[in-house]
């Protein structure tokens, strides 16, 4: 059968090519369709938005594209939480030792000081020897004096917060001085008090015999009465040394603790689940002071930029605010949205520290890890803001030393006023420890009335350490809360810093009369040490100088002196020169006998009279104590 002639086909196949166009056409535009729903490019980018991102960055990591491997951009190692000078003062938190904790079984909220510590304020420097992104010789310097300034600054904020840790929960700051404290008080109680007080005790008993001559019952009632107060407060404070410091340290915080509970830096409850805010206010303080002075700048040092963020607001212009209270975001840039990756990246948490040095495969895996996340997080900004990148390289080294200067200034202001009332609390704990030990040892004179000068001493000091500690706690407390609301406002910078720096100076003069460490060393009664005054020395001293020729007498009352004053001397022909009393001032002048015409005419005088000592003297009755001559 012979086939079929090319003409035949022609009819069938007339309508083909419009068949075959039209087929095409339905297959593009289905794949054009499944492409926009299903499989558009940077889809992981557009699922999480820029809060998203800065709120809880773990769950888009994983959308981000890994950049193609180079030699030349190696991503910096991640440091450990108590790494660098200001580790000397980091501490782990408590609760990372609760097996519930680490099971998941609840959260406490992120904050920056309590998760990284002091880890991550180190400045990369990225792509050095990458073609065209060599950094050159000056912006080099650059970066390593912005990494100096940013070193001090972390130590500085450290010093800080280490010691109002100390200085808030002396539970655990005076916790090795249980031992020293009930060895040396029973020490001193046994050798010192329960030997020498007995031959004390025997004085007063003298003391009292030979006084009762005079039939004065209420002095030796008083007298009788003062030692068994010594006794019993001796011999309860040598019995419970330890309970007694603690009591006294139990009142104090507690009070504080309301305070700082109700004006303290507060927490944000910005984590998930079973949400437990388990920080301390000295902790909630840590975070808040290495989030806003650290961190910011940090993140500023780095980009280039601050956070920047753009809120949704309503008809009226306010600011949209969702259920948990917080602002409603619907953009920031590329600091807002990559910082808290970006620098998770080079900083490790309290349990991935812990994590790599019980096992040197996890720390290799984690390493590992957060280099990859660096470097997707640095392309992904490479992208978006090419100047944010250009300063992530440190290409802009000098910049950074102006921002590593500001974050110095800044930790300097914070921590001037903070640093100072943390002292001088922990000042105050360590007085009423040193009271506690030398109570036997002083009280073991001080049974003896007429020689309880020394006691009463200690008793002063004690309740001006009392007061310093309290007055400097509550004014810790307020300082931080005003700052916490000066770093949240919506002011510049730089005056931030400006204010931060004037609010301690205020706080500090408005403080002056607490804060002197003389006041602690107590007076001769409770008024004196409470209030921080001083018996006033009436003590007076004459002092004779020369003047024109002439001889004028001036007197000082203590250390302050006191305007002369003319006076007319009455005749006292029986007074002697030993009561201090000028008896060789030259004569006066007779009115008109040729002296000086301003002196010509007689000036009144005054005179200070003060009684007789004894009627002994020559002459009974009142005496002048100052004269002084107008000539």
């Amino acid at each position: 059968m012979s086939a079929p002639p090319r003409d035949a086909e022609s009819p069938r196949r007339s309508g083909t090519p419009w068949r075959r166009l039209a087929m095409r056409m339905v297959v593009l535009a289905v794949a054009a369709v499944a492409t926009l729903f299903f499989f558009t490019p940077g889809t992981a980018q557009a699922e999480c938005s820029d809060d998203e991102w800065h709120n809880n960055f773990e769950s888009c990591l994983s959308e981000l594209e890994a950049p193609p491997t180079s030699a030349c951009k190696e991503a910096p190692v991640a440091s450990s939480p108590d790494s660098g000078m200001a580790g000397w003062f980091a501490q782990e938190p408590e609760w990372l030792d609760d097996p519930a904790f680490r099971d998941g079984d609840y959260t406490v909220p992120h904050g920056t000081y309590t998760t990284y510590g002091y880890a991550g304020y180190d400045l990369p420097v990225f792509a050095q020897d990458c073609i065209g992104d060599v950094v050159p010789d000056g912006d080099s310097a650059g970066n390593d004096l912005a990494s100096l300034e940013f070193t001090l600054a972390t130590g500085i904020i450290g010093a800080s917060n280490g010691l109002r840790e100390a200085a808030w929960t002396p539970a655990g700051m005076w916790s090795w001085a249980n031992d020293f404290l009930d060895a040396a008080s029973q020490a001193i109680y046994q050798q010192v008090f329960s030997v020498f007080g007995a031959i004390t005790v025997g004085l007063v008993g003298i003391y009292l015999v030979w006084r009762s001559r005079q039939a004065d019952m209420s002095m030796a009632v008083t007298t009788a009465g003062w030692a068994v107060l010594i006794l019993v407060l001796v011999t309860a404070v040598a019995r419970w040394p330890v309970e007694a410091a603690t009591f006294a340290d139990e009142g104090l915080t507690s009070s504080l603790g309301v305070v700082q509970d109700a004006i303290g830096p507060q927490g944000d409850e910005d984590c998930e689940g079973d949400c437990r805010d388990l920080r301390t206010p000295a902790q909630n303080a840590s975070d808040m002071a290495t989030g806003e002075v650290l961190y910011m700048n940090w993140l500023r040092a780095t980009l280039g930029k601050g956070e920047e963020a753009e809120y949704q607001r309503n008809s009226d212009g306010d600011i949209v605010y969702d259920d948990e209270g917080n602002p409603v975001v619907t953009g920031g840039n590329v600091a807002y949205k990559y910082g808290p990756a970006l620098f998770d990246a080079q900083a490790m948490t309290w349990l991935e520290i812990e994590r790599s040095r019980a096992s040197t495969t996890d720390r290799q895996s984690i390493i590992a890890s957060k280099q990859e996340q660096w470097l997707k997080v640095a392309a992904a900004i490479e992208q978006e803001d090419p100047e944010a990148y250009a300063t992530l390289t440190g290409a802009r080294g000098w910049d950074r030393v102006g921002t590593g200067f500001l974050a110095l200034l800044s930790a300097v202001f914070f921590a001037a006023f903070d640093i100072t009332a943390s002292v001088l609390i922990i000042l105050g704990f360590l007085l009423i420890r040193w009271a506690v030990v030398a109570i036997p040892l002083i009280g073991t004179i001080a049974i003896l009335r007429p020689a309880s000068g020394g006691f009463k001493r200690l008793v002063s000091m004690v309740v001006a350490a009392v007061i310093n500690v309290v007055v400097f706690g509550v004014a810790a407390a307020v300082y931080l809360f005003a700052v916490s609301h000066i770093l949240n406002a919506s002011i510049p910078g730089w005056l931030q810093v400006v204010l931060i720096g004037l609010l301690g100076l205020v706080a500090w003069m408005v403080l002056r009369p607490y804060r002197r460490l003389s006041s602690m060393r107590g007076g001769s009664s409770l008024a004196e040490a409470a209030f921080g005054r001083r018996k006033a020395n009436v003590e007076v001293n004459n002092k004779t100088v020369v003047k024109n020729n002439e001889k004028v007498r001036t007197e000082t009352v203590g250390d302050e002196p006191v305007e002369a004053r003319a006076e007319t001397r009455p005749p006292t022909p029986a007074a002697s020169t030993s009561d201090n009393v000028s008896a060789t001032l030259p004569p006066r002048p007779a009115p008109g006998s040729g002296g000086d015409p301003i002196r010509s005419t007689p000036r009144p005088g005054y005179a200070v009279y003060r009684p007789a000592a004894s009627s002994s003297r020559a002459q009974v009755g009142d005496r002048p104590m100052v004269t002084v001559r107008p000539d």
